[in-house]
């Protein structure tokens, strides 16, 4: 909703230029990236409009004023948490050495690894989670090693880099019974900062990931990230259990399934044609902009996904595509004039 009522203000003050809607748009927009800074790119339709009148020095003012304005209160949060951890803090700090927890920096590295061949989320952790969870009672199973490294596409890791993974995971696992179990337990030991058995067992596992994506570069930087986008973008987006459980399968289903993913794709397929065809508002355009940046941000850098993630593009697609069929319209009146 913030991501619609930005472009929406960016679009009317490109019509009638009243400064009120700058300064809503801007507002939204401050607010959006307070809450989900990934979803920065929706100002841009603000940053066009800002610059589209006046004399230079002027639209130069205002493009800082919207820049300022729609970053100041995520600044000032990051600020507030720096002081609160004792140094700078990532903007969404889901991995600390400080706490004790899954999520500490091991935990990243192979996740990173995960993520160079494409094994899915869900996957990834049905081997993590039980794994350490079996750990803080004490008890370490070799299955779950295994689980990890059948995430891995057959063939791409050798004996030897099968057998090095096997051992950083069991070290981890050793390391989550001796050292965090007693530190989530509130006993005298404490974990701040890094650990010296984790920095071998990071060492250790980014050298592997550094090795795979060396001998697999074609299926690291194309064919993952194709596939998340294909999982992305080729779906029904129908998510309730009665969708996927209850009336599947029945003639009605399917055939509401089929038609609301060609609805996806369609949806999905307008961005970059909102880029090309001639006749579409600037405003919409540096929207389309974003939101396919933003795509190529989940699918290249993220890759661990989750459909959710792609409803503010699917909602300002959806928005955008009037603009769209205007455009076309009209091309093809040029073209048969011509």
């Amino acid at each position: 909703a913030l991501c619609i009522g930005v472009w929406a203000a960016a679009m009317r003050y490109a019509q009638q230029g009243q400064r009120g809607w700058l300064v809503a748009g801007t507002a939204l927009w401050s607010l959006l990236v307070l809450t989900r800074p990934v979803l920065v790119w929706a100002g841009l339709p603000l940053l066009l409009v800002a610059w589209s009148s006046g004399t230079a020095s002027r639209r130069t003012r205002r493009r800082g004023r919207v820049l300022i304005m729609g970053r100041l209160p995520t600044g000032l949060w990051w600020m507030r948490n720096a002081v609160a951890a004792g140094g700078p803090i990532s903007l969404h700090p889901v991995y600390s050495a400080n706490t004790p927890g899954l999520f500490r920096p091991t935990h990243q590295a192979f996740w990173d690894l995960a993520k160079s061949w494409g094994a899915r989320g869900d996957r990834f952790h049905c081997a993590m989670v039980p794994a350490y969870e079996q750990a803080l009672l004490g008890r370490i199973d070799t299955s779950a090693a295994e689980a990890y490294l059948a995430t891995a596409p057959a063939g791409h890791l050798s004996a030897g880099q099968q057998q090095q993974v096997r051992e950083l995971f069991l070290q981890w696992a050793a390391f989550t019974r001796d050292r965090q179990g007693p530190a989530a337990r509130n006993v005298t030991t404490s974990l701040v900062g890094l650990q010296l058995e984790e920095q071998r067992i990071i060492q250790g596992v980014e050298e592997v990931t550094a090795n795979y994506r060396r001998a697999h570069p074609f299926h690291v930087h194309v064919v993952v990230p194709l596939q998340v986008l294909r999982v992305l973008v080729a779906h029904s987006n129908l998510n309730l259990y009665m969708f996927q459980h209850t009336y599947r399968g029945h003639w009605w289903m399917e055939a509401l399934r089929w038609c609301c993913a060609a609805l996806h794709l369609l949806l999905f397929a307008a961005l970059p044609l909102l880029m090309i065809l001639r006749g579409v508002p600037p405003p919409a355009r540096a929207t389309a902009l974003g939101a396919l940046l933003y795509l190529g941000y989940l699918a290249y850098v993220q890759r661990g996904v989750e459909e959710r993630y792609t409803l503010p593009v699917l909602h300002l697609a959806m928005a955008l595509f009037p603009l769209l069929v205007h455009a076309a319209v009209g091309h093809a009146r040029r073209t048969g004039e011509n």
